[in-house]
This record gives structure tokens, C-alpha cells and sequence, in this order.
């Protein structure tokens, strides 16, 4: 409830277009919540940032990466 997430997924390489990210799309009681749904291209490193906006607080974040 006290931090306003940002979320960024991001590999070596990619231009703007192939990162994924959100503020503020999945809801939540204050509407500040983040989610991203990405499927990745092709095997390797990926980078998954999550931070609070503000970079002032702390918080608890869920993160799930599946294999389809």
C-alpha cells in the first residue's frame, strides 16, 4: 500500500521497443500497481527491475516466471 511500483524487462541489446514495462496498469486499491506480461524471443539473460517510483520506500513484490 505504500509503494508505487515500477516494473522493466530488458535484455542486452533490445531497443525500446522490444523492453516491457508498466506503472500503473494492474490496479490495486490506489490504482499504482504495476504488471507486465512478457514473453521472451529467445533463450538467454534477461534484467527484471522493480522499484518504487519514487525510490523511497520499500515493499513486497510478486514476480512469476513460467516455461510454456
Amino acid at each position: 500500500l505504500m509503494v508505487d511500483p515500477f516494473v522493466i524487462v530488458d535484455y542486452l541489446g533490445a531497443t525500446e521497443d522490444e523492453m516491457s514495462y508498466d506503472d500503473d496498469s494492474g490496479g490495486g486499491i490506489f490504482g499504482t500497481n504495476a504488471a507486465v506480461t512478457f514473453e521472451a524471443l529467445h533463450t538467454g539473460d534477461y534484467f527484471i527491475m522493480v522499484s518504487d517510483y519514487s525510490d523511497q520506500l520499500f515493499g513486497g513484490y510478486l514476480i512469476s516466471v513460467t516455461e510454456i
